[in-house]
């Protein structure tokens, strides 16, 4: 719906009618680029989203090998990256995730080439193609104002602070102009359905998941099978997100991993309170709401040496994860 008119400013158009169309159309880069592409053809546009969320995959590839590089990260890096399942959920919903994280991740790639003024812009477009990706950059623009305290002196790192900021400004403005337009009502409507207590949403999927009162099945006779699937994938995508949270400490303290460490610090708040009926209630719908949480977060572990068992253990199960997502999202 908003791809076929990114700014017509109403709940029902071509016979479709928005859910929460202010919260819809804080996302508005995604379907504004696939209208571009499909040159305001309504006949080209399945294509043109797809197409550009292809070309998303190419840039995240691209962007997640020059960090590699730019960062001496382990050679694994790109591959725990590029098997995320979230990617191929988005690929095949036509949804967001895959073009604000190839934005987040080219952010973050100009951030340590220390091109600050690149990092303020595809920052920026990030966050209006996905809201959460400001949660990144405010945790980094808090990293550098804290540097800039502890040397005050230095203009550099002022200018450094003023960029990030400025980098969260477009986002702003764009959610401003929705709510003098929509009213205030939208603002507390979806987090409300979305937010609960602090890991009480994972664990209540996974109880209810462990004594069947959650069925997932898409055909009738896999439901144990699918039950099965969410609870180890589940508990993969924990445990790495308790292997970033061991390695936090000492990320904070690195030069390079110090700004990525803040970034992951507010997005892995806000996951943890993700509810049972929210991102938690679908055998795959968590692993789009993850998407900056992992991709920030597999690049701390790289940023020091780790087991090699360990890397090949994640990045095994990322592999095993998303070839049932695949036919889960196909199912």
């Amino acid at each position: 719906r908003l791809a076929l008119a990114p700014l017509r400013f109403q709940q029902t158009a071509f016979g479709i009618t928005l859910d929460n169309a202010p919260w819809r159309m804080q996302r508005i880069l995604y379907p504004a680029l696939a209208w571009g592409a499909s040159f305001g053809r309504a006949a080209w546009l399945p294509a043109a989203m797809f197409l550009v969320n292809l070309l998303g995959l190419a840039a995240v590839a691209m962007f997640a090998v020059l960090l590699t590089a730019r960062l001496r990260l382990p050679a694994l890096t790109p591959l725990a990256i590029m098997v995320w399942p979230g990617f191929i959920i988005a690929l095949t919903r036509d949804t967001t995730e895959i073009v604000a994280a190839a934005f987040l991740l080219g952010a973050l790639d100009s951030y340590f080439a220390k091109r600050l003024l690149a990092f303020g812009v595809l920052g920026a477009l990030a966050t209006l193609t996905r809201e959460t990706s400001i949660l990144v950059l405010g945790g980094i623009l808090c990293f550098e104002l804290l540097r800039a305290i502890r040397d005050a002196t230095a203009a550099s790192c002022w200018r450094r602070v003023a960029i990030c900021g400025l980098a969260l400004v477009p986002f702003l403005v764009w959610r401003e102009m929705l709510r003098l337009f929509w009213g205030d009502s939208f603002q507390d409507a979806a987090l409300a359905a979305n937010m609960g207590w602090p890991f009480a949403g994972a664990a209540t999927m996974l109880r209810d998941s462990l004594t069947g009162i959650r069925r997932y099945a898409p055909a009738p006779g896999f439901d144990a099978e699918i039950r099965t699937y969410t609870i180890a994938s589940t508990c993969w995508l924990l445990s790495f997100c308790a292997v970033v949270a061991a390695r936090l400490p000492a990320a904070l303290r690195m030069a390079g991993a110090g700004a990525l460490a803040a970034g992951w610090l507010p997005v892995i708040g806000l996951m943890s309170t993700l509810t049972a009926n929210g991102p938690w209630i679908e055998s795959t719908a968590y692993f789009r709401a993850f998407t900056e949480c992992y991709l920030v977060g597999s690049l701390i572990p790289a940023a020091r040496p780790t087991p090699g068992w360990r890397s090949w253990v994640l990045v095994a199960g990322g592999v095993a994860v998303w070839l049932v997502a695949w036919f889960l999202a196909n199912s």
